[in-house]
């Protein structure tokens, strides 16, 4: 069966009131599971994906020949030998069509309805990733959209492979499974495809990304560390300090970029070389005429003789402040070379 309207949503249930995971456009094969009232149980057949739409302008199979290459496609109809613009009906990018008829700069895809030729390109014609996205700018961030009307992140990714004919799954997680990110990579090249826990970016060249950015509220581009320091890293509220170290040593030219995993494996370096248990610090003010104490040679910490008083002194004991240099002098390094040895990023590359 095909869809015959621009487009229409696919529900999480068969209910208009249940969340919309995703779209079928106009052209768009599907298979039958269920039907039930006014609902069908649907699976799409380029992507597989589940979910329910309403019982409504589905038709059987047709042989498509053409696809739309803009944003969105005004559709037509003729009367009295002159085209008409139908107002506020169009075909979203990358819809396919069949073509009944020809008449000038017009081709007839159903029974009453034209599009423009210059709207339309061959069904296996092919185009660039970049110009594709870029079509997109500006369009407003939907969730589980993937038309003029609004697109999600995973779908911005998935309409460049949907229009070149080639297969990739819907769901950030299942971009992810299929893909297999390379591990730790120290630049981004024009076409990498990154991936957050439920976000996914395409870079348009070594400083730049665009993305559906939920945030923003629309397809944007912005700067790829910009946009790391920017996006949520975890579910997980995580401390400040830790979570801008990470981010700092992410926004580096020459570091390999952090994402969420890693931040949380900064926090688990922290705490496994800063002692859980440090050595215990004495409450009793110290002796009058304790001596300095020597620290290591990377602190330069000042430490002058105690005055002969008996009155309670605020200077800490030798045992807290060797812990204390010691921690300060070596934690920062061991984290950063530890982060530096284990980090993984999510990183894939678009497929021409």
């Amino acid at each position: 069966m095909i869809n015959i309207l621009p487009f229409k949503n696919i529900y999480k249930t068969p209910n208009k009131k249940s969340e919309v995971v995703s779209q079928i456009l106009y052209g768009e094969k599907i298979k039958i599971i269920k039907r039930k009232e006014n609902w069908l149980k649907i699976k799409t057949e380029y992507d597989g994906y589940i979910g329910y739409i309403i019982n409504t302008k589905i038709i059987p199979r047709f042989k498509i020949s053409k696809k739309v290459c803009k944003l969105k496609a005004p559709i037509y109809n003729i009367s009295k030998g002159k085209f008409i613009l139908k107002k506020n009906m169009y075909l979203p990018f990358a819809s396919r069509i069949k073509v009944y008829e020809k008449k000038n700069k017009y081709l007839r895809f159903d029974n009453k309805n034209w599009v423009s030729k210059s709207n339309v390109n061959n069904l296996f014609s092919k185009k660039k990733f970049d110009d594709i996205f870029k079509i997109f700018l500006n369009c407003k961030y939907k969730w589980g959209g993937k038309s003029y009307d609004g697109i999600d992140c995973s779908a911005l990714i998935q309409i460049y492979y949907f229009y070149n004919n080639k297969f990739f799954p819907r769901d950030t997680a299942d971009q992810i499974n299929l893909k297999k990110g390379n591990k730790v990579k120290k630049y981004f090249n024009k076409g990498d495809i990154i991936f957050w826990k439920g976000h996914v970016a395409a870079c348009l060249s070594k400083r730049e990304l665009i993305h559906a950015y939920g945030p923003r509220k629309k397809v944007i581009i912005m700067p790829i560390y910009k946009t790391i320091k920017e996006t949520p890293h975890s579910e997980n509220p995580i401390t400040l300090p830790a979570r801008n170290a990470a981010l700092k040593l992410s926004r580096h030219p020459s570091a390999p970029i952090l994402f969420a995993d890693t931040v949380h494996l900064a926090l688990e370096l922290t705490a496994t070389i800063i002692p859980m248990y440090p050595e215990k610090i004495d409450v009793k003010p110290p002796i009058a005429n304790e001596s300095a104490v020597k620290v290591p040679c990377c602190m330069s910490l000042p430490l002058a003789t105690k005055p002969k008083t008996n009155a309670p002194n605020k200077t800490i004991n030798k045992k807290q402040i060797l812990y204390s240099a010691h921690r300060n002098a070596e934690a920062p390094s061991l984290i950063v070379s530890k982060i530096l040895r284990n980090s993984k990023v999510f990183i894939s590359r678009l497929s021409s």
